[in-house]
């Protein structure tokens, strides 16, 4: 089955089936650490997945956007999403859904202290920092005064802005250090492979994959989504009904916005007869005049309105 699109490991569905499908929990693992290590955060040596990924689920809801949820073996909750668009109040959002998971943790007599880390990362493709040209930052609840004072770790969240500036920007701090030995390099490769895996050779990725843990299964998982006829299809169909989506949102700005106008058409037109022609104009005219819904109608009464000596003049053209 030939596509008109690329099949990219950033695209939800696939993204989603990457890493939280049967058998993705090593590449999963792989990632996660990734992310820590370059942040000089601790490890996990296993990982659970909270809500595998189901295909079923997105057969039956084309807008379905879920968060991968895993839990780690030390207890620590981790909320993983991967977003394209930034909607309103976005950081609000990202905040709002690591406290439901922090909260949620907490039964009927237990104790605050049982309360694990939760671990929220966000990756996007799109700039959410323009003036910060690192694409992964990490965010905790810290002293305003002294950063070094924290809080608690209790909540963590991880963004990483995959765009293609805040990428280059990467790439030339690279140029001027050693590659080798940076904490970062595994997730260097982890974002290389995210943003790139369609133009690496077998032997380049083959490199990348020995020298990254967990690499290898995600890789293989991406190999099996973009040959498997069925997950193609689910990701044309997938991709349809965004579309389908943005064009009927532009549609409704496009119809609000001539609503508006011919609203406010009306209001301009009903105001110039006030003016002109005061108690003469009968209520049966601005009831006529608030129940037109041609635009180009009503920009022609206007003209008629203001250039009419008088009301009679007016009305005859009504």
């Amino acid at each position: 089955m030939e596509l008109d699109f690329e099949i990219l490991p950033t695209m939800d569905i696939v993204f989603q089936y990457i890493f939280s499908s049967e058998g993705s929990e090593n590449g999963l693992l792989g990632f996660l650490n990734a992310i820590q290590e370059s942040m000089n955060q601790p490890l996990a040596t296993s990982v659970e997945i909270q809500n595998p990924f189901n295909l079923q689920a997105f057969l039956e809801d084309k807008q379905t956007v879920v968060d991968l949820k895993a839990r780690d073996s030390s207890g620590r909750v981790y909320d993983v999403e991967m977003q394209t668009v930034n909607k309103k109040a976005f950081p609000n959002r990202v905040v709002y859904y690591a406290s439901q998971l922090y909260t949620s943790q907490l039964k009927e007599g237990m104790d605050y202290s049982a309360l694990n880390q939760v671990i929220s990362i966000v990756l996007m493709s799109f700039e959410l920092f323009p003036t910060v040209p690192e694409l992964h930052n990490v965010f905790e609840l810290r002293n305003i005064r002294d950063s070094k004072i924290r809080l608690t770790d209790i909540l963590q969240f991880h963004t990483l802005e995959l765009t293609e500036r805040k990428w280059q920007y990467y790439l030339t701090q690279l140029k001027e250090e050693t590659l080798e030995g940076r904490q970062d390099l595994r997730l260097y490769n982890w974002v290389d492979f995210l943003l790139n895996a369609n133009q690496k050779t077998e032997a380049e990725m083959e490199n990348m994959v020995l020298r990254t843990p967990g690499l290898d299964t995600t890789y293989e998982k991406f190999r099996i989504f973009t040959s498997d006829d069925q997950l193609r299809e689910q990701m044309r169909l997938r991709r349809k009904a965004e579309m389908d989506h943005r064009a009927e949102i532009e549609y409704g700005k496009e119809e609000g916005r001539i609503e508006g106008i011919i609203e406010e058409r009306k209001a301009v037109l009903h105001r110039i007869l006030q003016l002109r022609f005061g108690e003469q104009v009968p209520e049966e005219i601005f009831y006529k005049i608030s129940q037109m819904t041609d635009g180009d109608r009503l920009q022609k009464y206007f003209d008629k309105a203001t250039c009419a000596k008088t009301l009679e003049e007016f009305v005859e053209n009504l």
